[in-house]
C-alpha cells in the first residue's frame, strides 16, 4: 500500500516545513519513505549549548531503517556556546536515520564561549547517522575575540578543518 503525499506544510520551531512524495507500506508494517522536505528556517535547538535556524531541500528515503536523510541546507543562524558538550543521551541504540548532507553556513553562526567570541562560515558535510554523526569540512572566522590566560587577543582570521568525520579532533588556525 501507498500513502501518497501531494503537500504537507507545517510550523516547526519558527520555520516552514513542505514535505510530499510518498511512503510504501508492505505487510509486515514496515514503511520506505520517498519524501522531499523544504526547510524554511527551521529552528533546532541540542541542549543548552547549540541553537541553529536551517533551510534546505532535503529528501528522506530508504527501505528499511536506518533511513536517509540528504541534500543541501544553508544554516541561516547559529550559536555555539560551549565547547565542552559531553555525552549525548541516544534515545535508542540503533540508529534511525543515515545523514548525507551538504551544509553551507554564509553568515551568522556564532561562537560565543569563555575562550573564543566570533563569527564563522563554512561548508560542511554532515554523515554518520543520528547515533553516531560524522563531520568534515571547513569553517573560516570573519572578526572575533580569542581569550588565553586572561588576556583577549582580536581575531583577524581563523581557520577551522574538519578532516576524519569520526574524530572530536581537527585541526585549526587562529592569526590576531
Amino acid at each position: 500500500e501507498k500513502i501518497t503525499i501531494e503537500r504537507f506544510e507545517s510550523t516547526h520551531g519558527g520555520g516552514n516545513l513542505q514535505i510530499k512524495g510518498g511512503v510504501l507500506f508492505d505487510r509486515f508494517s514496515r514503511f520506505s519513505p520517498e519524501l522531499k522536505l523544504a526547510a524554511r528556517g527551521i529552528g533546532f535547538r541540542q541542549q543548552n549549548y547549540l541553537a541553529l535556524k536551517v533551510s534546505g531541500d532535503l529528501e528522506l528515503t530508504g527501505k528499511n531503517v536506518p533511513y536517509t536523510l540528504s541534500g543541501k541546507c544553508n544554516l541561516d543562524e547559529g550559536r555555539l556556546s560551549d565547547f565542552n558538550v559531553g555525552p549525548t543521551s541516544a534515545v535508542s541504540e540503533e540508529p534511525t536515520l543515515k545523514f548525507d548532507l551538504n551544509c553551507h553556513a554564509e553568515k551568522k553562526f556564532v561562537v560565543d564561549t569563555e575562550v573564543m567570541q566570533a563569527e564563522w562560515k563554512g561548508d560542511f558535510l554532515l554523515s554518520g547517522n543520528n547515533i553516531s554523526p560524522g563531520l568534515t569540512g571547513t569553517a573560516d572566522a570573519s572578526k572575533g575575540i580569542v581569550f588565553f590566560k586572561e588576556t583577549k587577543f582580536n581575531l583577524v582570521s581563523g581557520n577551522v578543518k574538519f578532516e576524519d568525520k569520526r574524530s572530536e579532533e581537527h585541526t585549526s588556525e587562529l592569526q590576531s
